[in-house]
């Protein structure tokens, strides 16, 4: 350390007695702030997790997860990619550790996962494999394949989207052909853009896949149905024959999830590999479809992962808004005049316009998520007792609030960073990497677009007519023109979004 003489100290105390006299500490700012409050913060932080007794369970979590190497955030941004995926697995297999040995609830994992917030290679295992076998599987399935999940013997992620069809679902061209003799599906990527691309984990981590295909038996297109698929060898982790499966390389974010391709060269697959809860091939070919008020079954996963995702969206937003209203409620620009402390940033117009916007955003997106997933819920119930009138309203509603809480986060997180002018471009902010992660939900289960569309034809088709009602294959699916217009050709209706006809 430097030495100072007593001569330079005393020269440069007399400049630093002329800044401390408009200077506040940034602590007395926040505690200031905090004071105004007038409510109980206690009481609404309570109120919106839960109640008392689930905080003070997270804040038991905290603590434990504190005394672990895979809970640490110290290093996270200054992690290569192949560090970032190795360590989100590590934090990943770490919980799931812990609730083995410890016995913990289901709630105490999810709790973790939020705390400790690194996704990687099993959030689809989680997220989207688990919950298919959960929700179209047979009791039988459910019997075989939970269990190797729950132990982790095998991993999974859950195959749809391709590298020419996403949000349409029923344009996808991975083919299952049945195989009568055999009994036997064949499944097969006949095009280049029939490559299943992004599905997460499916890079390095998964050994199986839920994968979406076209049932075709005897020549004719049942449309698309969800197959299990061994895709790794349970023994050295290499690719099965007819398979090719692997990275899809670096990504705008989301580093420590390893998105992947999969293409299938006329695979072979058993006749139970088919999720068979709703609709069935029995062994000699004969299509069991699934009850008319569930014809939709298969969607049923992404109905879900959409409320899922609803739901998350407030708890992001959150997070970004606090940061960056905590920062203006410290930052100080410009005084009033000479030898006045400078004003808070909070305290001007455009910054407070800006972020308590976000704030009340927040607390609406918060509220909105919990009763999408409330609907979905009781969805859940409803169908373990044949019930499923509620699915089209669910689809329509987790579809439309799916477009409108992603844009109102993605495009919230942004505003928050710029709040922050230079030091929101750091990644130490929290900002950024928060954006990274989180933007890709405006594409993801359902591009953003197309959900707003889709949620204007469910309401189309599901709204009183006031002549004599046409038959929905005979109208436009998006305005409900009857089909004396030609597939495809531009619509000249007065409709707020502009579309182009389709014919069921």
């Amino acid at each position: 350390m430097q030495r100072v003489d007593g001569r330079t100290r005393e020269l440069v105390d007399k400049s630093t007695q002329q800044i401390l006299k408009a200077s506040i500490s940034p602590k007395d700012d926040i505690v200031a702030e905090r004071s105004r409050a007038t409510f109980d913060a206690l009481q609404m932080c309570y109120a919106l997790n839960g109640g008392k007794d689930k905080i003070e369970r997270r804040a038991q979590l905290v603590e434990a997860l504190k005394q672990t190497s895979w809970g640490n955030k110290d290093g996270r941004h200054f992690m290569t990619r192949e560090e970032e995926y190795v360590e989100a697995l590590r934090a990943s297999f770490g919980i799931w550790e812990k609730m083995k040995q410890e016995k913990l609830s289901l709630e105490d994992g999810i709790t973790m996962r939020s705390l400790v917030d690194f996704p990687g290679g099993l959030e689809l295992h989680i997220g989207m494999f688990i919950p298919s076998i959960l929700s179209q599987g047979t009791p039988e399935q459910q019997q075989h394949w939970l269990p190797l999940c729950y132990d982790l013997s095998i991993i999974g992620t859950y195959a749809q989207t391709e590298l020419g069809h996403g949000t349409f679902v029923r344009g996808l061209e991975t083919t299952a052909t049945y195989d009568k003799a055999t009994q036997e599906f064949v499944l097969h990527s006949p095009t280049l853009t029939s490559t299943k691309w992004w599905p997460g984990g499916l890079g390095k981590t998964a050994t199986h896949a839920v994968v979406m295909a076209r049932l075709f038996i005897d020549g004719k297109d049942y449309g698309p149905h969800a197959f299990v698929v061994q895709v790794r060898s349970l023994q050295d982790h290499l690719p099965l024959p007819g398979i090719r499966v692997g990275d899809i390389g670096p990504k705008f974010g989301y580093g420590g999830v390893d998105n992947g391709y999969l293409a299938m060269d006329h695979l072979r697959i058993a006749r139970e590999s088919m999720l068979m809860r709703y609709s069935k091939v029995l062994p000699d070919g004969t299509y069991v479809p699934p009850p008319p008020s569930n014809s939709k079954a298969a969607y049923a996963t992404m109905v879900y992962v959409r409320a899922d995702i609803v739901k998350n969206a407030g708890s992001v937003l959150a997070k970004a808004v606090t940061i960056a209203t905590r920062y203006a409620a410290v930052r100080r620009q410009t005084a009033p005049s000479p030898g006045q402390p400078e004003t808070q940033v909070l305290d001007y117009q455009n910054t407070s316009h800006t972020l308590l916007s976000l704030v009340a955003d927040a607390y609406a997106v918060h509220f909105m998520g919990e009763t999408i997933m409330g609907m979905y819920k009781q969805f859940d119930k409803d169908r373990e007792r044949g019930e499923f009138s509620g699915l089209p309203e669910l689809h329509a509603l987790s579809s439309g609030c799916k477009a409108l809480c992603t844009w109102i986060t993605a495009d919230g997180i942004e505003s928050c960073r710029r709040t922050c002018g230079g030091h929101g471009y750091s990644k130490l902010s929290g900002l950024p990497t928060l954006f990274q992660n989180y933007v890709q939900n405006v594409t993801w289960e359902g591009d953003n677009n197309v959900l707003c569309l889709q949620r204007r034809a469910m309401g189309s088709l599901s709204s009183p007519r006031p002549s004599s009602p046409i038959h929905p294959s005979k109208t436009c699916v998006l305005c409900s023109l009857p089909k004396s217009h030609l597939n495809g050709t531009p619509c000249a209706c007065t409709a707020p979004i502009p579309h182009m006809h389709m014919f069921e």
